[in-house]
């Protein structure tokens, strides 16, 4: 069975072996000597509890620290050493912490390590932004100055391996140039000699000429047409390719053997003259056939009327 006693000086319970009952002991904490009661007169209990039963102990604010058995000060004569509430690791008269102390301690730890790190970051940036600033305002005092001075900004000298790619850059560019106006010239020469390898020679043309008059004012804008009359004795081998004409503002008309070569094939020809709407007119016997002549001027005039 334990004893338990409240010192009335400092109110420290001690927990005390009931086989040194009647003994004197002192306080470990106010040094004040007392006598240690018996198991059955127990001054720390304030309510009278049963002996078999253990009453709750109203617990002082501060923890009693823990007894030194080879403190021979503690008592007057020797006793066994007393077990004494006391938190481990604390200072004598040190009060254990509580929960919420520690709590509080440890938001305040971390409260002051994020205060320094976000000051020393702040002092970083401040730091890095001072470095830049400086060195915008070099930059732009060294770039107004060499403005003022009418200086350019040279660029560094090139290496060997640079100045060798440029050469040949510039070397294969000028090869480009030149070879591609030779090659141009080449191409429209070729052009021109297939052109004209390729294209039938013409026959011997004769140039045919006149005026279409309807009613004795001049006729626009009709076709005339001169096709060869085919010669029974000249075989497969003659050309009847008919020669055609488009009379302008004035009547008049040449007559042409394609789209740009004038003239027409000498002989007899059959004469056919159409107005802007394609119709035809009837020709007497000595308009509806005519003969070109070698060598002389072929002009045909013809004078129409509506009676067709």
């Amino acid at each position: 069975m334990t004893i338990r006693y409240a010192c009335p000086e400092c109110e420290s319970v001690l927990k005390i072996r009931d086989e040194l009952a009647g003994t004197k002991a002192k306080c470990p904490k106010c040094k004040t000597p007392f006598v240690i009661p018996s198991p059955e007169v127990t001054p720390a209990v304030v309510d009278e509890t049963p002996v078999d039963t253990e009453p709750p102990i109203d617990m002082p604010l501060k923890i009693t620290p823990k007894v030194d058995p080879a403190d021979t000060d503690l008592y007057d004569t020797p006793v066994a050493p007393v077990a004494v509430v006391a938190s481990k690791g604390l200072a004598p008269g040190v009060p254990k912490p509580s929960v919420a102390d520690l709590m509080r301690e440890h938001e305040a730890s971390k409260k002051k390590k994020h205060e320094t790190k976000n000051k020393g970051n702040l002092e970083a940036a401040a730091a890095v932004a001072e470095l830049v600033t400086a060195g915008s305002a070099a930059d732009a005092l060294t770039r107004n100055y060499d403005q003022k001075r009418g200086k350019t900004s040279e660029p560094p000298p090139l290496t060997r391996e640079e100045q060798r790619a440029a050469e040949e850059k510039e070397a294969f560019k000028q090869f480009a140039i030149k070879g591609g106006a030779g090659l141009a010239a080449t191409l429209v020469v070729l052009y021109f000699l297939i052109g004209w390898m390729l294209s039938e020679s013409l026959p011997d043309l004769e140039y045919g000429h006149g005026i279409v008059m309807m009613n004795n004012a001049p006729m626009s804008g009709a076709r005339v047409q001169f096709a060869p009359v085919r010669d029974p004795n000249a075989g497969e081998n003659q050309l009847a390719t008919p020669s055609v004409a488009y009379t302008d503002a004035a009547g008049k008309f040449v007559l042409m053997w394609d789209d740009v070569n004038e003239g027409v094939l000498p002989g007899k020809h059959n004469v056919t003259i159409m107005d802007i709407n394609g119709s035809e007119f009837r020709l007497p016997g000595s308009d509806g056939q005519k003969e070109i002549a070698v060598g002389e001027d072929n002009e045909f005039n013809f004078n129409l009327s509506t009676g067709r």
